[in-house]
């Protein structure tokens, strides 16, 4: 009966395993199929990364897991490499959000997107009070998109970083609500598989081995530490670049101090996708006379917004989302920049301008949450029902990759546009039907 104890725990972990490498780790979204039947699914983009985590977790089920329905020993070594595995597990965010930065990056841009529509500050909790006046005439965006970073970086010096704040850690590790926001089954199955196999090493015979105990948390603790170290040191590296780049920009070295970024973000490839990052490149490339460069055409972009000198500066950012490549951070931030034009046209009434605005965002970028939000109102208030339903059930689509609770909001405005425009189409049932989904999205 003992023996069964330990055996049950093994198997059982050698499924949750199973499941660890079959179903997806962290899944993001990044555009749509419809099916056959007329379903509207999105495609996503997975981690290349989680593929030796997930062939490592097909071994240790078939070894530890059912290697106990015909082998029964356990053993300390067993328990001790299984306590190192799942720590390495718990490395797993990091890997990605660190080291895989396009898509670490989209997962932010979405992340950005849904915050930016949903705190307290944002566009559908300002706008709560004229949402069912006047056919939402007077809904406005509010919130500008802010800025993306993967990874927080020091304006200047490592004492910026705040290594003594426990958020900054769990955020340097990769546990940030980015991540969160699109984690899988398979992670968490493999999490827990694991420690199942790690139980059922430790209770030889349905009892307690405490010194067996003893050697798997030590063995833990010593792969935390040297993960710990490893994932600390390309920050220390990456900030300590960055301060000898403000350094070398303040004395007008701007040659040496593209050399530091460039360095900075060698040690740390998410830094890449930060917009003060590519800001800062295109700043010096600027200075440096390269106002060729992609950088560079971004930054005198941006300069001629800040003039006024929008109609020049829209033809910019316009040039730089068709010619350079998609999913890059030049061709985010200039995405980003039109979803900001699109916005004002919104506020300032010109509807048409928007929605074409708009379309151009979701063309780049099928699943933008505040484009397809903005286009909503556009086609509610131009009477385009259609095209406003299909941008509904893409909302949707999206949505069902999210984990927060708040998902819900976005959802329930969006069904309550569908319901004006089938009020204002005069089509009765539809109205009916819309207003039961604004109540349960």
């Amino acid at each position: 009966m003992h023996c069964l104890v330990a055996r049950t725990l093994a198997v059982l972990g050698g499924l949750l395993l199973i499941v660890g490498v079959i179903k997806p780790w962290m899944e993001v979204p990044e555009g749509f199929v419809t099916k056959p039947d007329g379903k509207i699914v999105c495609k996503t983009a997975q981690p290349r990364s989680a593929i030796p985590f997930r062939v490592i977790c097909g071994g240790f089920a078939i070894v530890m897991g059912f290697g106990h329905l015909w082998h029964r020993r356990t053993s300390d070594r067993k328990a001790m490499l299984a306590s190192t595995m799942i720590t390495i597990q718990f490395f797993f965010p990091c890997v990605v959000m660190a080291w895989e930065p396009e898509l670490s990056a989209r997962a932010n841009w979405l992340h950005i997107q849904h915050e930016n529509l949903t705190w307290l500050g944002g566009d559908l909790c300002t706008n709560l009070e004229y949402s069912r006046k006047s056919w939402k005439d007077a809904v406005y965006l509010v919130d500008t998109p802010r800025q993306v970073n993967v990874v927080r970086m020091p304006a200047s010096g490592l004492a910026a970083f705040q290594f003594g704040r426990l958020a900054v850690w769990f955020e340097a590790l990769g546990y940030s609500n980015r991540y969160c926001q699109f984690i899988r089954q398979g992670w968490v199955a493999a999490l827990m598989g694991m420690a199942f196999l790690i139980m059922g090493e430790c209770l030889p015979g349905g009892r307690l081995n405490r010194c067996r105990v003893i050697r798997a948390t030590a063995a833990a603790a010593v792969t935390f530490t040297i993960g710990a170290l490893a994932v600390s040191v390309p920050i220390v590296i990456a900030a300590r670049e960055l301060e000898l780049a403000r350094t070398h920009t303040a004395r007008g070295s701007y040659d040496a101090a593209e050399n530091h970024l460039h360095r900075a973000a060698k040690a740390l490839p998410a830094l890449r996708e930060d917009t003060f990052y590519v800001a800062q490149t295109g700043l010096l490339d600027y200075r440096l006379g390269h106002i060729q460069t992609p950088a560079g055409r971004l930054f005198r972009a941006n300069l001629l917004e800040r003039q006024g000198r929008y109609a020049q500066s829209m033809e910019l950012y316009t040039a730089l989302v068709n010619e350079s490549s998609k999913g890059g951070v030049v061709h985010r931030e200039a995405v980003r920049a039109i979803l900001r034009e699109a916005g004002h046209a919104l506020n300032g009434g010109k509807q048409l301008n928007a929605a074409l605005l708009f379309e151009l965002v979701l063309r780049e970028e099928p699943c933008n949450l505040k484009a397809n939000y903005g286009l909503q109102l556009a086609y509610m208030r131009t009477e385009r029902r259609d095209e406003l339903a299909r941008l509904c059930r893409q909302i949707e689509a999206i949505y069902a990759y999210f984990q927060m609770p708040t998902k819900a909001i976005v959802l329930a405005l969006s069904h309550e546009n569908e319901m004006f425009a089938s009020l204002r189409a005069h089509d009765a049932q539809a109205t009916f039907a819309d207003a039961i989904r604004t109540k349960k999205p």
